[in-house]
């Protein structure tokens, strides 16, 4: 294997064992939280501002069922030139903090609920108005974030908060500052993030002690099976079924 590949394996390798060593606390903690969601037959809302987690852990062969994708959006064009006016408002964090109002409105996510919000900078208004606004309705919050990326840099958000500062458990998936790891002469920026791979593979083994705390407590979550072996589709049928009837 040449050394540009080698070279980002060995960094993801190094950064996986980081967490083994540095993350047995919060892990405990997100799986107890994820644990009595599923155990109270609530959903694990899954957010990511825009990469791989919410794909990763959603509908996905050994994973669970009540962990669920979330998606909103309020994007509105312009408009005509000279339109501004009509507008309710023209400030990002306000839109933001009414389409959050809204979203709860619809009752999608209510207690015994919980949130799974990805971000690795943890400083877009959305993410952390999102967090706010969950905790004041009593619904828990799990990070997962940089926190060395995070604290770097400015918070966005007018409390001055960041998503490590609004969740009740931080994650961190040790992404250096900048995320990208590989520097190749010629290139001026860093290729190859950690926060993606390492972020999942501590969310896996999230969802593994969840299970174990679940079946400890005479729980047997609905777990999806793979929909490519040759009875796939109608054991995934059955394992929805099963799910939609007990919510666990």
């Amino acid at each position: 294997m040449n050394e540009a590949a080698a070279g980002y394996l060995a960094d993801l390798t190094a950064s996986i064992g980081e967490l083994v060593d540095r993350q047995p606390e919060a892990v405990a903690r997100a799986a107890e939280v994820f644990a009595g969601a599923i155990e109270g037959k609530g959903a694990v809302h899954v957010y990511d501002t825009g990469h791989m987690i919410a794909h990763e852990l959603v509908a996905r062969t050994g994973g669970l069922v009540a962990f669920t994708r979330l998606e909103f959006s309020g994007q509105v064009g312009d408009g005509p030139l000279g339109m501004e006016s009509r507008r309710v408002s023209s400030d990002p964090e306000v839109a933001a903090a009414r389409l959050i109002e809204w979203l709860f409105a619809q009752r999608t996510i209510q207690q015994p609920d919980v949130l799974l919000l990805s971000s690795v900078s943890g400083v877009s208004v959305s993410v952390v108005e999102l967090a706010i606004q969950a905790r004041a309705r009593g619904i828990g919050v799990v990070a997962l974030t940089s926190v060395e990326f995070s604290s770097r840099l400015p918070a966005r958000h007018s409390s001055g908060h960041r998503l490590l500062d609004v969740a009740d458990v931080v994650l961190d998936n040790l992404a250096p500052y900048g995320d990208a790891t590989q520097a190749l002469s010629g290139l001026e920026a860093r290729l190859c993030p950690l926060s993606g791979v390492a972020g999942a593979a501590l969310l896996w083994a999230i969802v593994a002690e969840t299970t174990r705390l679940l079946l400890a407590r005479g729980v047997a979550p609905s777990v999806y099976p793979s929909i490519n072996l040759p009875d796939g589709p109608a054991r995934v049928d059955v394992v929805e079924a099963h799910y939609r009837e007990t919510g666990q």
